[in-house]
């Protein structure tokens, strides 16, 4: 297994956020970020590394419970439903409904593994308005906060034992990666693909990160 090497993620007035993250140091401002994870074992990793100075971590939960054994350090975990339930909830924000985070100072918010809601809205025809629909409620939240919002999910690699499809070793466009459509990703700042080989979509491309 390759090592995944650190990048820093901050929030507005110096609310510090430390991941690990692709091959490159950074900092997020104010931005959001998608990240795709091709096996569990990176993704542990991942919320192992997270280490706030400043305000707290929210994350709305979609994975089944995953986030029961993560012990993220100042982390608020409320779980999620369903898919209407994560919208009703991000609209809750804007609204101080969801009182778990009212006396909070948001530094990121996560909503891990959207890749819960894929069968469900495989089947919908509604299903890219629905994950637009979260696009943009993602991108609202991060400007009223003025916070960092990072959304989970699985590669194409980690779901092609429920698909068929097999992913691209050498993975140019944006659906070689993820069954997402595409749509969803359209406002975020950042698409990472952390992996063996890790990637950031760049330019309407991957591309390795050495």
């Amino acid at each position: 297994m390759l090592e995944v090497a650190l990048a820093k993620f901050i929030a507005l007035e110096s609310s510090l956020l430390r991941v690990t993250l692709s091959l490159e140091e950074q900092e997020l401002r104010n931005e959001s970020a998608v990240i795709l994870f091709q096996n569990l074992a990176l993704k542990k990793r991942f919320y192992e590394k997270l280490r706030p100075e400043k305000g707290s971590i929210v994350v709305f939960d979609s994975g089944a419970g995953f986030m029961d054994s993560a012990n993220i350090v100042g982390s608020c975990v409320i779980r999620i439903e369903h898919f209407d339930d994560l919208l009703s909830k991000m609209n809750g924000l804007m609204n101080d409904e969801v009182k778990e985070v009212n006396e909070l100072h948001l530094n990121t918010l996560i909503i891990e593994n959207i890749s819960t809601f894929y069968w469900t809205l495989r089947s919908s025809s509604h299903r890219n308005l629905s994950y637009s629909k979260l696009r943009d409620l993602v991108d609202t939240v991060k400007e009223w906060y003025k916070c960092n919002v990072i959304v989970t999910t699985w590669d194409s690699e980690f779901e092609k034992g429920y698909n068929l499809k097999r992913a691209n070793e050498n993975p140019q466009k944006l659906g070689e990666l993820t069954f997402i459509p595409a749509e969803f990703y359209q406002k975020f700042d950042h698409i990472v693909a952390v992996g063996q080989k890790s990637y950031r979509y760049i330019q309407e491309a991957w591309h390795e990160c050495t």
